[in-house]
């Protein structure tokens, strides 16, 4: 009963047994008591295997959700950002992935980048932000993770993007930005705003977990 189950959440009870959920069933009730919860929703499954099965029913129900894997580094990253952005947001991960030591959220937050059409950044301190934020300095970008800067051209990948930002100075004022093609080169579309998230993920050095960031 969605209505027990939410009632013993509020009350901070330890644990709580749900039996006969199969198939798309597991999705459905996911989804019903998320609504029910206004805080972050983390599910926690044994193998990767049965990650990737809920999260297409979850999409199939057309709930919103993020993925956490160690098998996949940029969908990981991208979830990260909306679990810092979002007020409760849907996280789905592994155990294998739980406990892995990945960077704090703070140093999450401190290496993503925000470029607005007409704003200034201080242009010649950029490689070494993106660098720190686990960039790869290239001559040609081609994937996600990679930058290259040529005069006054930045051009750079962002795992939550996709495709690859182009941005022109004029100094230190952002002239034009437009997403492009990495094969022809070719612009997609004109951008105001954008955000360039960290490209790495792990920190074996590090103290934060997935639980950090909720």
């Amino acid at each position: 009963d969605l209505r027990e189950v939410s009632g013993k959440i509020g009350k901070k009870e330890r644990k709580i047994r749900v039996s006969g959920l199969w198939g798309g069933s597991k999705a459905f009730f996911i989804l019903a008591l998320k609504e029910r919860i206004s805080q972050p929703f983390l599910v926690i499954t044994e193998r990767e295997d049965d990650l990737e099965r809920l999260r297409e029913d979850l999409q199939a129900f057309k709930g919103d959700n993020y993925l956490f894997s160690r098998e996949n580094i940029e969908d990981s990253l991208v979830s990260l950002y909306h679990v810092l952005v979002e007020k409760s947001p849907l996280l789905l991960t592994t155990l294998d992935s739980i406990d892995k030591r990945i960077i704090s959220p703070s140093e999450f937050s401190r290496t993503t980048l925000t470029f607005h059409k007409g704003g200034k950044i201080e242009y010649q301190k950029l490689a070494e932000e993106l660098t720190r934020g686990g960039y790869e300095k290239v001559d040609m970008v081609e994937v996600a993770g990679e930058f290259c800067l040529r005069g006054e051209i930045l051009d750079v990948w962002s795992p939550n993007s996709g495709h690859p930002l182009r941005i022109v100075f004029f100094g230190e004022e952002i002239e034009e930005m437009r997403s492009f093609d990495p094969q022809t080169q070719r612009s997609i579309e004109n951008v105001s705003e954008a955000k360039v998230v960290p490209a790495k993920l792990w920190d074996e050095e590090g103290s934060s977990t997935l639980f950090h960031y909720l």
